[in-house]
């Protein structure tokens, strides 16, 4: 396999102001002081806002209250019950209370990523929902308010986790979700077990696997949109010929020229990070996509499907050169919070399923038919009070009368 690097100059360190912005954390009880916090239901001035409060008829209900009402109704009528030789038992699908959203905007605002969290929180019937992230522009704390976000803690980085973890200023959450750089997933990690998180979400990937049928400005493109997220964003390709790999990087390079700052040196240094490989055996590009399990797959070859069918490992895969990447970014289907570092080989996108635990539950009505085998079990692992409590229900049931 054939390798060319996008650039041979060395990574330069990530500057921190870049992906974080600590703020300060006030006393949400202060009217006066609203620089870094935004109260429940005030996400900005409230003028700015009325013509979309004005839009929307109170009388008639949103996508949102619908696909909310819906999945309330699939909740319910979903509950998994099964009867048994012994009594019955089964599961129901139970929102979590709380949930905090991370909304990245260290070098650019991104309102899609409340839209990506908030929304399917409140499908999933959680209660509470709120959002940090820093400096959040009128577009995103709008975004928050149509989402449904109870409020929005205006800081940054790994500091705006452990608030969210631990109720700095805004209440505790149980699950904590949304992309961000490698301070926000590194301060998730280490959260393990004290809340619950999705798959890591962050730096950005991209991979693209494309033949002589794709345009190669086009892949260029894409590779670019997916560079100048952050310097830390690995955009990548495949291709099946040289002659692909030569006119992509003079793409590359023309299109980079016309970038505007600070978009260009973003996406420069983020380059760097990925690679541009020439492989035509079929199988090797296989094992190579499987290996990487990236965020992003792209394939742009003659026959997407039947390529996507040998490929287990990626977060969300776009079929065919017109399924840009970008259009996942804004809500053209899947979530764009995805699990990046290989972790797509064990973990899925964002989804409602995420705020949703599987309760389960058992009701035993005849435990003289589990008793003995309960008890032999428990004795097998020397266990004996667990066999002594199989074997209490055994006499209290036969004691029982026919009217007690």
């Amino acid at each position: 396999m054939k390798s060319q690097m996008y650039s041979s100059e060395a990574r330069r360190p990530p500057d921190p102001n870049e992906f974080s912005h600590p703020g300060e954390f006030i006393d949400p009880s202060d009217p006066n002081d609203s620089s870094e916090f935004s109260h429940p239901n005030e996400f900005s001035d409230p003028n700015d806002l009325n013509d979309l409060k004005d839009s929307n008829d109170s009388n008639q209900p949103t996508t949102l209250n619908i696909a909310t009402g819906e999945m309330a109704a699939k909740r319910n009528t979903g509950r998994g019950e099964k009867g048994a030789l012994v009594g019955r038992h089964g599961h129901d699908l139970v929102p979590v209370a709380r949930v905090g959203c991370y909304v990245p905007g260290g070098a650019f605002p991104l309102p899609s990523s409340a839209i990506m969290t908030v929304v399917p929180a409140k499908v999933a019937g959680v209660e509470e929902v709120w959002c940090a992230g820093p400096r959040p522009s009128n577009e995103t704390l709008a975004a928050a308010w149509v989402a449904g976000a109870d409020g929005f803690l205006q800081v940054g980085g790994a500091h705006a986790i452990a608030a969210l973890a631990f109720g700095i200023c805004i209440p505790r959450c149980d699950i904590i979700v949304g992309p961000g750089g490698k301070y926000v997933m590194a301060a998730k990690r280490q959260l393990f077990g004290i809340v619950g998180t999705e798959a890591p979400a962050g730096p950005s990937e991209l991979l693209i696997i494309a033949d002589k049928t794709a345009d190669p400005d086009m892949i260029a493109a894409d590779l670019l949109a997916q560079a100048e997220h952050s310097p830390d964003a690995m955009p990548a390709a495949i291709v099946s010929e040289e002659t692909i790999a030569l006119e992509i990087e003079k793409s590359l390079m023309t299109r980079l020229e016309d970038l505007p700052e600070p978009n260009q040196s973003i996406a420069y240094r983020a380059l760097s990070n990925g690679f541009l490989c020439v492989e035509q055996d079929l199988l090797r590009i296989v094992e190579g996509a499987n290996r990487c399990a990236p965020e992003h797959l792209e394939i742009a070859t003659s026959d997407p499907v039947g390529l996507m069918k040998q490929i287990k490992n990626a977060g969300s895969i776009f079929l065919g050169i017109g399924s840009a990447e970008v259009f996942g970014d804004y809500g053209a289907g899947p979530n764009h919070t995805l699990p990046t570092g290989g972790a797509s080989r064990f973990a899925a996108g964002l989804s409602v399923l995420c705020f949703l635990r599987a309760r389960t539950w058992l009701a035993i009505e005849n435990p003289e038919l589990l008793a003995e085998d309960t008890a032999a079990f428990a004795r097998l692992e020397g266990l004996e009070a667990h066999a002594q409590a199989a074997l209490a229900r055994v006499h209290k049931h036969k004691n029982k009368g026919p009217d007690s």
